[in-house]
């Protein structure tokens, strides 16, 4: 194979162009990364190159290199399993944290691999998704758009989280994929489409990420957690601590 070929010349190409701010096919390095091979190899190789390619993602807004934004998206959140350092989104949480659920549901609040889980903002029908909150006040404002005039008794739960590091969406250089999270699913879901922060938990799942963190968009400052994979072998613990207690919640309560 000659000196230029291969995914090795190719990376070499790509790393000619990110360096000089070259932004043209077939040297766009956006294109190139969509490759597996060339992208590990530049990232792990070329880490600090990151801001060059996101001149070029700008530059082209994805249209002249033939790079979906759905495709820039997913490569933005690959590149964190590939780098660390300043680009690394991932914030470590231990501790205890609290759920809000109706009371029948509270002894399936850890189950995994339930056919009828319902739907949420980051999991599909069945699909495995814990919701939990810091403190009692977040989880108050977590389930308050989803509470109504009558709705059955609710409990508050409490668990331990083992020390685990999350996907955390309130960091600058996670807007992209917080721009899918952060879209109404209800809506879009009852007029049968999918939502957009499903997409944006797929990107986190895919990346291996046991979870992820939430930033609050009914009120500044508070935050959430979501694991989409717990209690099982290569993912973090959670279990509940002491028994359910009765919690009335006000409807739209934020």
């Amino acid at each position: 194979m000659g000196k230029g070929n291969g995914a090795a010349g190719m990376a070499r190409s790509i790393i000619r162009a990110v360096e000089g701010d070259v932004c043209s096919p077939p040297l766009c390095p956006l294109r190139a990364l969509v490759g597996a091979a060339p992208r590990q190899l530049v990232l792990t190789s070329h880490p600090r190159k990151f801001d060059a390619l996101e001149r070029c993602g700008r530059h082209h807004a994805s249209r002249a290199c033939g790079i979906s934004v759905a495709a820039l998206n997913e490569w933005r959140a690959e590149r964190h399993v590939a780098e660390g350092g300043r680009y690394s989104m991932l914030t470590e949480v231990a501790g205890i944290f609290v759920k809000i659920v109706f009371a029948i549901d509270a002894d399936i609040s850890l189950a995994r691999g339930l056919a009828h889980r319902p739907a949420g903002r980051f999991n599909r029908v069945g699909q495995d998704a814990l919701y939990l909150s810091p403190d009692e006040l977040s989880a108050r404002v977590a389930i308050g758009e989803y509470v109504n005039p009558g709705d059955a008794p609710r409990h508050l739960l409490t668990y331990e989280v083992e020390r685990c590091s999350l996907f955390d969406l309130r960091h600058p250089s996670a807007a992209s994929v917080y721009d899918l999270a952060r879209q109404p699913w209800r809506e879009r879901l009852a007029v049968g489409e999918e939502p957009k922060s499903w997409d944006a938990a797929d990107q986190i799942r895919r990346s291996g990420h046991a979870g992820l963190i939430d930033p609050s968009r009914r009120r500044t400052g508070l935050w959430h957690i979501t694991r989409l994979r717990w209690n099982e072998p290569g993912a973090p613990t959670v279990r509940r601590l002491g028994e359910p207690l009765p919690i009335t919640v006000e409807p739209d309560f934020r």
